[in-house]
């Protein structure tokens, strides 16, 4: 149940469009309506588009557990209802949003105003935006400090956001990101990402914060959660509600005060989890008895399996530490069926009882226990450097395996780190076909196994890691675990009887500037002894593919708009000359060539990084790229080259869609035109017939929507008109063309293909228009998107990024969209060319990142575009005499000559 708490009539009138609930099921819900709070408030923040409903999965299972477990305390979830506004796509919500969490946080604890033990802080949980919103509440003037402590944050992309589509993203990531560069103990950010089935926000992006992991890294979690799908996924949501509950301090019934013990809950259920579901389960007493009673077996040999049922009495597994012998120089142990906190011990045999050599007692280092993922069974492991162990003193590690009436099954295996720790020194390129066998067989008996992977840093670094089980035994078991030092951004492939995966080597977050060369990515290797494997790694052009993709796909369309530009400015130049102007595609094969224009750009990068130059220019995205290890040589060409061929396809598709489509569009828009404007009578054609030639109406009209609405809605509609107006073009050069056969009758040869010509030139620079109109229409379809979210509360969009864009764009309309353009042999050609290439390198200078810089790019090139086409002088060349007429006067001025005086004294 959902109930909605009343707000001060001031924040009603403030912010209609939002509302704060509050979420009750079973014995909570009759407290509820009687707005009786005594738990421990958290609030719900959605993100993009999200509802605030989504506050139920982890809401449900934290009050089913406080109910379960007869808690004296329980939490109080409550939930922002924020419009289900696009806030990845629309930066100019972000801020208003964060007022209205910070009035819900000062509502919240009013509600507590009254009780004996009220709570002074709240816990944020924010879901994506929502994340960014929660952080950016420490800004607000209206935060009282120490009323937030602790932000839980799922699929966030803290580090920036996915595209940056308008300033006012920008400005709250730069603005909230510095805030909280500057560490306070007081406050703990924590964040969870899905891993990479997580579409929407790539998980590099979420790992920052006091603790950051990926779903894949929790432990008995191990899964990974696309971006919705992380605020169902049952196994994260108990880890988080256990989490949760550790928080609590027990005396107050209140979330911690102490920040360090709120990161110790989160740390051990998010990180560390090697044993119980409770934190104080996990302390481990530093030093242990043993039962002089027991079993004591000590083995000889350096991988051997131990299996016991119905213990009575606890045996103690003996490995014995060989000082200076290689073969002796760690050991792996894996244990399944052993429940008990305290079951690994380092000590000193010096005890004999019995005539039984045994330890009196021991050191405990069951706090090294791992979990290991598992698809069967319960298992747990810890790997130790016997050698470090001796230096301590030791000379047995003790395995304690308690009485039990289930199964109990103990892997030891002691290896050296030459035979079993193995350096990947390269991965497989894109273009191999082949394998590379790491290992061929692995050893009879081996456990473990790490791979070494100094060279996986890059984003197109990506591989397929394949391990092969030779195996006679009915439920084997094997995992594979891909880890970085620099993030916990863990992924897991299983291999059992009924279970074959591969692992895919790829990173999440790459491997940052500036960290030690020993940290690098590696992958561990858990088998199951009674197997043997084949470990090989295989490519995978289409992973390398998919890692291009997810890094680098939101650069793509600064790229584009730049070939665009550059096609543009060759149909110009022809044109300057006094040709025809040539098609789009062949415009692209001309003048889009990357050869002038990469060079400029990489040397022009490199300038704009010396600290003298950095400080009059704004700052390049390129130097953000860089501090993400996103920067590459051969980048910007590989990008250039994937853009050429979309604009080749996005110029086919304008051409179809004008062809196959125009005249059935043209039909639809008279229709609607006659049928809602004049009530069914026949006027619409002419309407657009007179439109078509008044373009400056239709501009006056897209001025008046755009200041009525919001400039994207504005943009759109000219988009349609455009479209219509060259659909119609497109219809008269057809008809021209059918012309040809008549003229051909009359014997006008003259006019058959110059005024078809004239036309298909005319109709391929509207094209190349219509598709630069298209491309900034799509840059601020955004707040068209949000438009219509807050059409219900307000019909004109506040803040409206693309207004400046669509006014200014509507002011060229009348210019742009007349059928002579464009004219030829006007003044200034070659200043116009070099104005639309240096437009276009600085997009891809400052704009690769920064989306929102390229709209005024597009603007500035359709300004000075209008401008040359209308107040430009033509100069016309002067016209050479034809070869006949040159010839007559030659001939003219030869029989002048050849006259003789007395018949020039007769004429004269």
């Amino acid at each position: 149940m959902l109930q909605k708490i009343a707000l001060s009539e001031n924040d009603t009138k403030e912010y209609p469009k939002y509302g704060l609930y509050a979420y009750g099921e079973g014995q909570y819900t009759e407290k509820l309506r009687n707005m009786q709070f005594n738990g421990i408030p958290v609030l719900f923040v959605p993100g993009n588009s999200g509802s605030y409903k989504q506050v139920r999965s982890l809401a449900s299972v934290a009050l089913r557990k406080a109910r379960d477990s007869r808690s004296p305390f329980h939490f109080n979830f409550f939930t922002a209802d924020l419009n289900e506004e696009h806030s990845a796509l629309f930066g100019g919500v972000l801020s208003e949003q964060t007022r209205f969490i910070s009035i819900c946080i000062n509502r919240i604890l009013s509600l507590y105003a009254k009780n004996r033990n009220s709570p002074q802080s709240v816990l944020l949980f924010g879901h994506s935006m929502g994340g960014m919103v929660a952080k950016g509440v420490f800004l607000e003037p209206t935060f009282v400090p120490g009323s937030v402590n602790t932000v839980l944050t799922l699929a966030t992309p803290h580090a920036s956001p996915v595209m940056m589509l308008d300033p006012y993203v920008a400005s709250y990531y730069q603005k909230v990101n510095s805030f909280w560069e500057v560490g306070d103990s007081n406050r703990l950010l924590i964040s969870v990402g899905g891993g990479h089935r997580d579409l929407l926000v790539r998980s590099g992006l979420t790992l920052e914060g006091n603790i950051s992991t990926l779903s894949t890294a929790v432990p008995a979690v191990w899964v990974s959660a696309d971006h919705l799908c992380i605020l169902w996924c049952k196994q994260l949501v108990l880890s988080l509600a256990r989490a949760l509950f550790d928080s609590v301090d027990s005396k107050t019934k209140l979330l911690s005060n102490d920040p360090q013990i709120i990161y110790e809950a989160f740390n051990y259920h998010l990180l560390n989890r090697n044993f119980g579901k409770r934190v104080a389960s996990a302390f481990y007493p530093s030093n242990t008895d043993f039962d002089k009673e027991g079993e004591w077996r000590e083995y000889l040999r350096r991988q051997f399996t131990v299996k016991e049922t119905h213990l009575k009495k606890p045996v103690y597994i003996m490995v014995r530490i060989v000082p200076n012998d290689l073969k002796h120089e760690f050991v792996s142990i894996e244990a399944i069926g052993i429940e008990r906190r305290d079951w690994v011990y380092g000590c000193n045999a010096d005890l004999v009882y019995k005539h039984v050599r045994m330890c009196e007692t021991g050191m405990n280092l069951s706090n090294f226990t791992k979990f290991v993922p598992s698809l069967m069974k319960r298992r747990k492991s810890v790997t130790f450097n016997l050698h470090s162990l001796k230096k301590q003193g030791f000379s047995h590690v003790v395995v304690r395996v308690p009485p039990s009436s289930n199964e109990v099954v103990l892997n030891i295996d002691v290896f050296s780190r030459q035979e079993r720790i193995l350096q990947v020194n390269s991965l497989p390129s894109i273009y191999s076909r082949s394998p590379v066998d790491v290992v061929e067989v692995t050893s009879v008996g081996a456990l473990y196994y790490q791979l070494q992977l100094p060279t996986l840093e890059k984003a197109w670094h990506a591989a397929n890691l394949v391990f092969e089980a030779n195996c006679a035994a009915q439920n084997h078991h094997a995992v594979a675990t891909l880890a970085t030092d620099w993030s916990s951004e863990d992924s897991h492939a299983f291999v059992t009887s009924s279970v074959s995966q591969s692992l895919p080597l790829k990173l999440h977050l790459l491997r940052p500037n500036g960290i030690e060369k020993s940290e690098i990515s590696h992958v561990t290797l858990q088998l199951d002894p009674a197997c043997t494997y084949n470990v090989k790694i295989e490519p995978s052009p289409a992973m390398i593919l998919g890692q291009l993709v997810r890094f680098y796909a939101p650069q793509l369309p600064a790229y584009l708009v730049a070939v665009l530009l550059l096609a543009l400015r060759a149909q110009l130049n022809g044109v300057a000359e006094g040709q025809t102007c040539i098609a789009f595609h062949s415009a692209i094969a001309s003048g889009s060539k990357p050869y002038f224009l990469m060079p400029i750009l990489k040397v022009s990068v490199h300038i704009l990084r010396l600290g003298p130059v950095a400080k009059i220019f704004p700052s390049s995205d390129w130097i953000l790229l860089y501090s993400q290890g996103l920067d590459m040589f051969f980048l910007p060409l590989i990008l250039y080259c994937v853009a050429s061929f979309a604009a080749y396809v996005f110029g086919l598709a304008i051409w179809i869609a004008v062809v196959v489509w125009g005249t059935t569009a043209n039909k639809i828009l008279v229709r609607f035109i006659s049928r809602s404007i004049f009530g069914g009578f026949r006027w619409s054609e002419w309407v657009l017939g007179t439109f078509a030639k008044l373009p400056w109406a239709v501009a006056f009209l897209l001025v008046a929507l755009a200041y009525a609405t919001c400039g994207a809605l504005a943009l759109a509609a000219g988009l349609c008109f455009y479209f219509l107006l060259v659909v119609k073009m497109y219809e008269e050069y057809l008809e021209e063309l059918l012309k040809v056969p008549l003229r051909l009758i009359k014997g006008q040869r003259t006019e058959i293909w110059g005024r078809s010509e004239t036309f298909l030139s005319e109709l391929h620079f509207h094209c190349t228009g219509l598709l630069l109109w298209a491309v900034t229409t799509g840059l601020h379809a955004p707040c068209a998107l949000a438009w219509a979210r807050a059409f219900p509360f307000e019909t004109r969009l506040s803040p409206d990024p693309s207004l400046a864009a669509a006014l200014a764009l509507c002011v060229c309309a009348p210019v742009l969209w007349q059928r002579q353009m464009p004219r030829q042999y006007l003044k200034h050609g070659q200043e116009m060319s070099g104005i639309l290439f240096g437009v276009a390198a600085l997009g891809l200078i400052f704009a690769p990142v920064s989306l929102y810089r390229l709209s005024p790019f597009l603007v500035a090139a359709f300004m000075m575009v209008c401008l040359q086409q209308l107040m430009a002088k033509q100069i016309l060349p002067i016209p050479e005499p034809s070869a006949p007429a040159a010839t007559a006067a030659i001939m003219e001025k030869a029989e002048t000559e050849e006259e003789p005086p007395a018949d020039k004294e007769k004429q004269s």
